[in-house]
């Protein structure tokens, strides 16, 4: 069977350069089960990749069956020459199903039995989704060994009939003798728990696991909450240009590539509306057994708030898990106290700052953005150790194993450094606290920011000195939210003034048990 395929840019033309599963170079796949799923956005090459690998396994690229042994003229594809395939044994006998040419194919059909009926029709007077699996069966039940080669069968069936199309490619996978290589965008196909899903991007092409598949995540949060996604999708402001004549658009017809976002009528073109802030933080994924497990449905939010201790020892797994978390919308993330574990805090902070423009997320450290429309600042927020008592003095290492540079050598953060970076971090909340705005101002800190946060018994004394620091809050006019996190413990409190301090922690394996992975507020 087919076993291995190779795409070597450097071996091809022009239109190679073009395709965005090879701009980081050559692609070398493994096919390591009868049932292969291709999968990626629409233009990522999938029918491109299938034309050029049924041309070299002397399959008809623009649909069809194998060509005959006697048979001389036989077509190349624009990248066929660059595509070399590795067969386990003998070169099997194929049928390529192109969703393009899917009619070409069938009038070559001939005759074939109908699904469910079995009657005998003519391949052109069934539906193409009658079609499809009429074809698929006949081949199946005849094959002694075939490789399937199929573009987006799924086209054209219904939910029903793409689950009648799932139990053929499991027949053909249980049967050991044939196999199947299918691109496909149907989250019904790719639920097959024995195929291999390969994600087609401009990375590459890699082994995806079904959680990590983004059509089957889609799919599976819009049917979770219909009425949530409706909303975000049908009811959010247009956030595109605006006409230059100050129009709102209405009524100009889209251009061609533009996302349409559609208002309800009833919405004033001046109402403000509300942004919904998913908040997170102390995930400790590296206190878990199966960190990838962690794939919570997401609930309708405009931005994601992370404040940090997401993955201890390792900014660049937070940070990615965090847009993974996020999925392509806007996200807000403070570094914890457990990021920079074992390594030097200011080449940590460097590296998260890379790290986070690479990615696309806000990372708030000791500074100020807009996101959404929204003003956030924030930082770590580390604690001065004022309310540590007698206990807490300036050359008294925190107990963390974070190292400092210092005089040319490193050594371990002390309190005192604590209260420097403690102080930097205060004074830009407050400079941006003290600023007239019109809208709400965000804060984001991973260490708490007011005593109220913790239990009245553990307002005192070295945990509270190390955790704990009023910036204070109680001053700021109503309007200001605050996210506090590093307690563990879940806070949603509003102090005198008018402050909101939410804190929705998970705590090492998950031990915060009022912890909700879908709190979502509104500013």
């Amino acid at each position: 069977m087919l076993h291995r395929v190779r795409i070597d840019p450097a071996c091809g033309g022009e239109r190679l350069g073009r395709l965005p599963f090879l701009l980081c170079g050559p692609v070398d796949i493994q096919l390591l089960k009868p049932l292969t799923l291709l999968i990626g956005e629409n233009g990522s090459g999938k029918t491109t990749l299938l034309e050029a690998i049924a041309a070299r396994c002397a399959i008809r690229p623009g649909g069809g069956g194998s060509y005959a042994e006697t048979e001389d003229d036989r077509a190349d594809t624009a990248i066929s020459a660059a595509v070399d395939v590795t067969f386990g044994g003998h070169r099997p006998k194929g049928l390529f199903l192109r969703a393009d040419r899917f009619a070409e194919t069938m009038a070559r059909a001939g005759r074939l039995p109908m699904p469910g009926t079995r009657e005998w029709r003519l391949a052109e007077e069934q539906s193409r989704g009658e079609g499809v699996l009429s074809l698929l069966t006949a081949r199946v039940d005849a094959s002694e060994g075939m490789l399937f080669i199929l573009d987006e069968p799924e086209t054209g069936l219904s939910p029903h009939r793409q689950m009648a199309l799932l139990c053929l490619l499991d027949a053909l996978h249980g049967d050991g003798r044939s196999q199947a290589l299918v691109a496909t965008h149907s989250p019904i196909l790719m639920s097959h728990p024995g195929c291999d899903r390969l994600w087609i991007d401009n990375t590459g092409i890699t082994r995806r696991a079904l959680a990590d598949i983004q059509h089957w995540r889609d799919m599976q949060h819009f049917m979770a909450r219909p009425d949530d996604a409706l909303d975000r999708l049908l009811n959010k402001t247009n956030t595109g240009d605006e006409d230059p004549d100050g129009n709102d658009g209405a009524d100009s017809p889209p251009r061609t590539g533009e996302t349409v976002a559609i208002r309800p009528a009833s919405r004033s073109a001046t109402q403000k509306r509300s942004t919904r802030l998913w908040i997170l933080s102390d995930l400790h994924l590296e206190a878990v057994p199966h960190p990838e497990a962690f794939r919570p449905v997401r609930p309708a939010f405009d931005v994601l708030v992370v404040a940090g201790d997401v993955w201890e020892g390792d900014s660049r797994r937070a940070l990615e898990t965090v847009a993974a978390l996020a999925d392509g919308k806007p996200a807000v993330f403070v570094m914890g106290n457990h990021e920079p574990w074992q390594g030097e805090l200011q080449q940590e902070r460097e590296m998260a700052r890379r790290v986070a423009q690479r990615l696309g997320i806000t990372l708030l450290d000791d500074s100020e953005a807009e996101v959404a429309g929204i003003s956030f600042v924030g930082g770590t927020l580390w604690a001065d150790g004022r309310l540590g008592g007698q206990d807490a003095t300036p050359l008294r290492e925190t107990g963390e194993p974070i190292q400092v540079a210092a005089d040319g050598a490193l050594r371990r953060l002390t309190v005192g450094d604590a209260a420097i970076l403690h102080r930097r971090t205060r004074g830009v909340i407050e400079a941006a606290m003290a600023r007239p705005r019109e809208g709400p101002l965000v804060v984001v800190t991973h260490h708490a920011p007011h005593p109220a946060c913790l239990r009245p018994a553990h307002r005192a004394g070295w945990a509270a000195g190390c955790g704990v620091r009023p910036v204070g809050v109680d001053g700021w006019r109503p309007g200001r939210a605050l996210g506090a996190w590093h307690v563990h413990g879940t806070i949603d409190m509003t102090r005198p003034g008018g402050t909101r301090i939410v804190c929705n922690p998970a705590g090492p394996g998950f031990t915060n048990l009022a912890f909700q992975d879908d709190w979502v507020i509104e500013v």
